[in-house]
């Protein structure tokens, strides 16, 4: 209701009153509220079940993930992370999740036949050594012989510090910035030189020629004593390989290094294990080495950002190439 005065024309006042009935809006609003607890509240109710079981579903797949990658160890690297997606954010995580766990797998493979490896090379010589001790300590040998046991022992001893150096060396893979591989620029000519002229008197006495062709040079940044070694390692097993009459030539032509020998060459089968640890070719012919000589080139090699391959010809012998980074692009 509302009431409002209005005058009239003599002056009177008149009080017009006016009224609406509410009735019509109080049943709908009646009807709002009874429809609200009839129809709304069980929709909210469903939509929070809904959505709880929606989630439920779209986080199961993580939990089964969760699940196996909880479930991996050391001795079950070969399990996978379970998806059914694949082409959804769930698929590629657990396309990356299994591509880290097949990298890993691999590394301990390697770690676990590195260690297999390691330990069949240290029995022997070890074996040797307690061998020799043991019947030296039995016999009646005299001063000489005892002398000779010990000459024997003596060499047998600098051959494990040699494959322990060789050990550490590969172990530091990765570790850039020691000492002995502080980078400076360096003439590539002159540290294949430095490495040609050591070789130079083993190479007269096998009588075999060894020959050092610069036809041009740069200069790299790397290591001097490392890439040094890395060309004495392959200087070494070119020389080692190569008959009494044959041929090592070295071809340095800008950053890439060509060494070549006549030598009798690496069979097909065993040339793509070359660079692996411990690996000796059938063909070696009973070599006192340990097999890691090409693998810490290689190491080495890659550590200076270079490549490094070998082609080989039973018939023609083997060329180990290498090509480094010039400073200017390091």
């Amino acid at each position: 209701m509302t009431a409002q005065p209005v005058s009239g024309p003599d002056g009177s006042v008149f009080i017009i009153e006016s009224g609406y009935s509410l009735r019509h809006l109080n049943a709908t609003l009646s009807h709002y509220r009874r429809n609200f607890f009839i129809f709304l509240l069980p929709l909210v109710c469903v939509g929070i079940i809904g959505g709880w079981w929606l989630a439920r579903k779209s986080l199961a797949p993580i939990e089964r993930m969760a699940a196996a990658a909880r479930a991996v160890t050391s001795e079950s690297l070969g399990t996978r992370i379970p998806s059914q997606e694949k082409g959804d954010e769930l698929g590629q995580l657990a396309a990356v999740l299994n591509d880290m766990l097949e990298r890993l797998e691999e590394a301990f493979q390697r770690i676990e036949k590195f260690s297999g490896d390691m330990a069949h090379e240290l029995r022997t010589p070890l074996t040797v050594l307690k061998g020799e001790a043991e019947r030296a300590l039995v016999s009646n040998a005299s001063a000489d012989e005892l002398r000779a046991v010990i000459a024997a022992q003596a060499e047998m001893f600098e051959r494990l510090n040699a494959l322990i150096n060789d050990l550490l060396l590969l172990a530091r893979k990765g570790t850039r910035g020691s000492a002995e591989h502080d980078v400076i620029p360096i003439d590539l000519a002159d540290c294949i030189r430095e490495a040609v002229e050591t070789f130079a008197p083993i190479a007269e006495d096998c009588g075999i020629a060894l020959e050092l062709v610069p036809l041009s040079s740069c200069r790299v940044r790397g290591s001097n004593a490392a890439l040094n070694r890395a060309f004495s390692n392959i200087i070494d097993n070119a020389l080692k390989y190569t008959p009494r009459g044959g041929k090592v030539n070295i071809e340095i032509n800008g950053n890439i290094i060509k060494i070549r020998d006549t030598g009798r060459g690496i069979a097909p089968e065993d040339l793509p294990h070359v660079f692996e640890r411990f690996y000796r070719a059938k063909s070696s012919g009973g070599s006192s080495g340990f097999g890691l000589g090409l693998s810490i080139c290689k190491q080495i090699i890659e550590e200076h950002r270079g490549i490094i391959a070998i082609s080989s010809n039973q018939a023609e012998g083997t060329e180990v190439r290498i090509q480094l980074p010039p400073a200017e692009s390091s």
